[in-house]
Formats: C-alpha cells, structure tokens, sequence
C-alpha cells in the first residue's frame, strides 16, 4: 500500500475513533464499577442525644437516625462514629477523607468540617460539658482535641498503637485512649500534657472482649473477657491499684466473656448480658428483651437503654416503665453468604437472623425471604439452568447443627414469604452438597453417606454408605465435587488427625475407585478435559535446620474412562520460586494454573503446561479466582480487595466497598466472570465490569471485533 493511503487510513480510523467516543487502547484495563449496594451495615456502636429522643447508629456503611421508636430520620452514607454534642446541637461523624464532619442535630445539615487527621478516624469523642470541644483518634493512634468554633487544633498526642476507645472523665479534666492490648494513656486535659500511663495486661486474651471506663473523676477501671480474663482498677491521683472486686461485679466486663456492662449516667445500676441490676446491691430488677450478648448504650437521663447484638439485632427498651419500646432486624438482614442464579437476574444472601433474602441483581430491589431455617445459612447453591436452590445450615461445619437439613425452593414464582419445595433430614448432620452440570442431580453426604436427589421426582437415586465401602475409616465427609461429564464425584473427607483426602466416588453406581483407597490433595479440580488435577504442599526439614525445601507436588488421573493413569509429573520448587511454605493453593476452574500463597505473603501462579511461575504478587493474605481463570481477587495487607489480571499482575480495581476476603461464599462470580457480588460486614454490593470492546463507539459500523460486549 502506498505511504500516502496509509497515512490516509490512519486519519480516518483516528478520527472515527475520536467521535466514537474515546480512542481504543489495546492495553487497557477492565474497569469494574459499583452498580448496587444494599443493607444497612453491621452495628458497631450508638449514641443517644442529649435528650434521649433520637438515636445515631454507627455501621460499616453509614451512621443511620432513627426516633427512639426505631423510625427512620435520615443516614449519613459513607459517616461513621457519630457523637452527639452534649448541649444537643451538633453531630460529629468521620468521613473516609480524614475529615471530622459536623451537622446540625436539628436538621442533619451539614454546618463545617475540621481536617487534621491523615489516616482514617476511628473514634470521637466529646467533651462532657463543654460543646466547643471534642476529642478524635485515629487509625495512626495521633490523637486530636479540637476547637469546634474556631476549626483549630488545641493538642496534638502521638504513640498509640492499635487505639480501640478514647474517654473523657465526668469532669473533662482528664482524657484516656485504651489500644488492643489493654494498654492505657492518660492526658490532662487542663495542661495538654501526658499524664499517666499503664502497661499492657497480662495474660491479654485475643479472644477476650476489650473495655474500659471511668468509675469517677479519679478511678480508672480496665479489663478483658475470655479465657483468663481479668479487671484492674487504678486511682489516677496515686497511680495505686485498688483491691479486686468479687466476682465481676465491676462495670467493664461481663462473666460470659463475650458482652460489655454498661454504667447507667446516674450511677444507679448496670447491665450485665442483657439484666439490669442495681449497683448498690447487685440485685437484678428488670432484664431487656435481647439475647446474644448485647453491648447497652444508656440514655442520658437513664430512662431508656438501647441495646445491640453481635447479629445486629438492635432493640429499645424504657428503663422506667420496664417495657420494650421498639425492636428492628434491619441491620442483621445480610450475613456472610452469597450466590447469583444461574441466569444472573437474582442474587441470593443468607441474612444473620435465620433467612436466606431474594434480589434483583440489577436493581438491588428485595424480591423474597426464604425462611424455616433454624439457624444461620451457610450454604446456597443454585440449580445450573434452572430456578431450584438448595440451602444448608452450617453446611460446611464438621459438626453436626441444630437443623441438619437440605432445604430446596423454586424461584421459577416468587411470593414473600416462600415455602420449600422440598425438606431433606439428615439427623447426623450435613456435611455438604453440590448440583451436578446439567441440575438433574443434588449430591448430598451427610453422616457418613452420600444422597444424589433427583429434582424433577423429588426423590433419591443413589444413597451409599460410604464407611461401608471404603478401605479406610473415616469419620466426616464434606463438600462434594462433581467431574466434568458428572461420571464420578470427588469427596474431601477427614478422621481423627488426619486431613488433605479425597474419596472417589462411581455417581452411577455408588462404589469407591482406586480400591476405595484415598488420594491426597490439598486442593483439587476437574479440567475442562475431564482430568482430576491435584495438589500437595509442605515442608520438609526439622528444627533450626537451614532453608527447608519448599515442596509441590503436582499429579493428574482418572481419566473419563475411570482407570488410573496415576501420576504425570511432580516437581519440586526450592527458595528461589517458592520463599515460604505454602499457606493455600487453589487451581483455576480448567486447571491450567495453580495459584499458591507462601507464608511470606508472595501470591505464585504455575502454568501447568511448563510448570513455570509468573512473578509473585506480594503483600497478600487471601485470594480467589474468577470463573474463566483471568482475573484474581485478592485481599492485600492494609488495603482494600482488589481484581488483579492473573498474567500481567495490573490491577483492574481496588473495591472499596470490600475491605476484607474472609470466608468461603462471602464473594461470589457469574460464571462469565462480567459480575462480582460480596457481602461484607452487613452490606451486598455487586459490581460489573466494563469492558474494552468498543472500539470508540463502532463509528460506521466499520469494527466487529468486541469483547464482553453483549
């Protein structure tokens, strides 16, 4: 072609390009954006005003109004922290930019902002007469007290390492920041100067349940819950430990080792759990209407108590009259499990409080409860190509729970409540399930069987006693796995001691292959070519020895014909590829990759055609793949999930909405991997990619190439 057509060629495509809407760039990344996001948030705390009329909730999310009635005023989206002023004026919140926000308490409006901070706000606290005044902390441990009117910092503290609460004494004089540790600092206040300071407790428990308060304008009292728990009481003018009190008869700590007692304003009584007794003899005289270990927040004339659980269950109850005055289970409607349907259009959660919610996976509207559980779910598994799914308590527990049974709805109608179409009871517990391919098979193992259900008869076809056919004994069996033409079914199972096995099951027939004997794998999956890949990992080397020699083993077998071809290849990696031992590997959904995670924090992906790695991708501390096995989820230290491209290691998104990858079933993909949705601390959001397929907009009709484009 002649250099002046070409040139021609080229000013035209850009200029097509330009009006299309944006020049298309190869390289560029997959940008994933926030489409919906419901639930109010897990409770974290409350606060009353000053009048006992209105209460602010702080969650995750947002910090949400409501009347003392529990009727809704306003929220705050992206505020946390609240503190009302104790003339009743002002509302304080952080923000995600550092800043203090204040809004009038009349009409939530916002009035100014003081900025200061340089990492995130994690309490604030007024003084207790005097509303120019407030306290904040943040994540660094700086400590600021502020002068509201005039936007200035009064004093700057530093040094508190893994700060938890910040308290004023009743007179204001003195002002108090407690860390994770138990760990005490004291200011005065009058003298902006470093007071007191107490070490760490010891014998801390992390399980414990931290708290601290004033008993007077000179009495500090500390304490933690748990295992060894214990309570201190110091007298600040003499930094002299005061006697133990008997039993736990101090306002800190609770016995159970798992709620907060909380001093009423006037002095007069505490709660402890959910009883509130009268300080004076330590008498109970009236019990608010909440189990689960509720943390009591009292109002400032001591008449009224609001009080929440760990389930976010939230209730208000008149201290005065000894009634309930309102109750609300809307901070507990989304818990730690999700799951779209197969054809995207509804998500469904397990809710905190016994409930598995419908969505509209595009609207975020809420569709349906599906109720009769006994007990949080923990497993949702949808019908492939259909509108059945199945639900289990505690599914993936080793234990057997208090509602051992398979629930299986239609969603094909849905009505509010919904009713299951099936109840299936296994009295020794649930150990998991999973749909075949084409939903014409449930695989359920249970109490040392395996049930496959037929949907479409309601009935069973195979149920194996599976310690009857196996060589060894084993004493639990867990979430199954179908191969790929459904022929065979992997099932992980463990004893006494022992753990990393797989069974392999016949799905026709129900017999054991390989002999019945077990493989070990510590993760597992069926290639798109109907191969089981497996892979093992550890260590080998003892006590001081020098550098142990980090280990995976990598096999393939049990071909569609179910013999046993046995192992392809193994290999060992040393230091240079692997610098720490293996802390988790998971393959993709095909099996040509294997990501493993060294205790170093190093993310490793092998090819399994060369069985070469990629370069690590650092700082990680949990991980998942997307369907199609190009993208990563990643869960890095001190950040936000991310989506990673799996071969180049660029990042697609930093969700920030996702602080954290805990648990299996907290995030979930369409099986196109376009969608992503995620519970987190009482909130589903649900993200979508948008694609580089456009090509600047098909200008003329001259482009056909797309990419995710439908």
């Amino acid at each position: 072609m002649p250099q002046t057509i070409k040139t021609t060629a080229a000013i035209f495509v850009t200029f097509a390009l330009v009006l299309g809407g944006m020049i298309y760039h190869p390289e560029e990344s997959l940008a994933f954006y926030r489409t919906v996001h419901v639930g109010r948030g897990s409770i974290h705390n409350v606060a009353w005003n000053s009048t006992g009329e209105l209460l602010a909730v702080d969650t995750s999310r947002a910090t949400w109004i409501y009347t003392s009635q529990l009727e809704d005023v306003m929220h705050l989206e992206e505020n946390q922290h609240p503190a009302f002023s104790p003339d009743g004026q002002w509302l304080a919140t952080a923000n995600s930019s550092y800043q203090i926000e204040l809004w009038g308490a009349d009409n939530f409006q916002h009035l100014s902002s003081l900025r200061g901070h340089h990492h995130e706000v994690t309490q604030i606290a007024w003084h207790p007469s005097n509303p120019n005044q407030i306290a904040s902390i943040d994540s660094s441990g700086e400590l600021i007290i502020w002068d509201v009117l005039n936007h200035s910092i009064v004093f700057r503290g530093h040094d508190i390492k893994n700060p938890v609460k910040i308290t004023w004494n009743p007179s204001g004089d003195r002002l108090a920041a407690v860390n994770d540790m138990v760990e005490v600092t004291i200011w005065d206040a009058n003298n902006l100067r470093l007071y007191a300071h107490l070490d760490p407790m010891l014998y801390w428990d992390a399980w414990g349940y931290i708290d601290f308060e004033w008993r007077s304008d000179t009495m500090f009292a500390r304490g933690w819950s748990g295992d060894g728990g214990g309570y201190e009481e110091w007298d600040i003018t003499t930094m002299a430990q005061t006697p133990q009190l008997s039993g736990w008869g101090w306002t800190g700590m609770d016995s159970s080792g798992l709620g907060v007692k909380s001093l009423s304003p006037d002095r007069q009584y505490e709660t402890e759990d959910n009883v509130i007794y009268r300080l004076a003899d330590r008498v109970g005289v009236a019990a608010i209407p909440i189990s689960n270990w509720p943390s009591t927040v009292w109002s400032s004339d001591s008449s009224k108590i609001a009080a929440y659980n760990y389930l976010s269950q939230l209730v208000i109850y008149d201290f005065q009259n000894k009634q309930l005055i309102a109750r609300s289970d809307i901070h507990a409607r989304i818990g730690n499990t999700v799951s779209w349907r197969d054809d995207n259009r509804i998500i469904a959660t397990a809710s905190r409080i016994n409930q598995v919610l419908l969505w509209n996976a595009q609207t975020g509207a809420y569709l349906a409860s599906l109720d009769d559980h006994i007990g949080e779910v923990s497993v949702i598994e949808w019908q492939p190509g259909g509108t059945l799914v199945a639900t289990v308590v505690w599914g993936n527990s080793t234990f057997a729970s208090d509602d051992p049974t398979v629930r299986v709805w239609d969603t094909a109608h849905i009505t509010d409540p919904m009713k299951p179409v099936a109840s299936l009871y296994f009295p020794g517990g649930v150990g998991g399930i999973a749909w075949n391919h084409d939903g014409t098979g449930l695989a359920i193992t249970a109490a040392g069987t395996l049930n496959i259900w037929n949907p479409k008869t309601r009935s069973y076809t195979l149920q194996v006693d599976l310690l009857q056919v196996l060589v060894w004994e084993y004493a639990r069996f867990h979430n199954p796995e179908w191969s790929r033409n459904d022929d065979i079914l992997t099932i992980p199972a463990s004893s006494s001691g022992s753990g990393g096995i797989v069974v392999l099951i016949d799905a026709r027939t129900g017999q054991p292959l390989n002999g019945g004997s077990p493989n070990y794998a510590s993760d597992y999956v069926w290639s798109s070519d109907n191969r089981l890949i497996w892979a093992n990992w550890g260590s080998y080397g003892c006590g001081g020895a020098p550098p142990p020699i980090y280990n995976v083993t990598l096999g393939v077998g049990y071909n569609p014909n179910h013999s046993n071809v046995g192992s392809i290849y193994n290999s060992t990696h040393n230091t240079s590829t692997m610098p720490g031992i293996v802390q988790d590997a998971k393959f993709t959904n095909n099996g040509d990759r294997l990501a493993g995670l060294d205790s170093a924090g190093n993310l490793i992906v092998w090819y399994m055609e060369n069985d070469k790695p990629q370069p690590a991708i650092r700082d990680v501390e949990n991980f998942d793949w997307s369907p199609d096995g190009e993208l990563l989820l990643v869960d890095r230290e001190d950040k936000p999930v991310q989506i990673i491209d799996s071969r180049s290691g660029r990042v697609f998104a930093t969700l920030e909405e996702m602080p954290y990858l805990s648990w299996e079933n907290m995030a979930r993909w369409t099986n196109d991997s376009r969608r992503l949705a995620a519970v987190t601390d009482g909130t589903l959001t649900i993200w979508d990619s948008q694609p580089k397929c456009s090509l600047g907009g098909d200008l003329l009709g001259i482009f056909d190439e797309k990419r995710w484009c439908e």
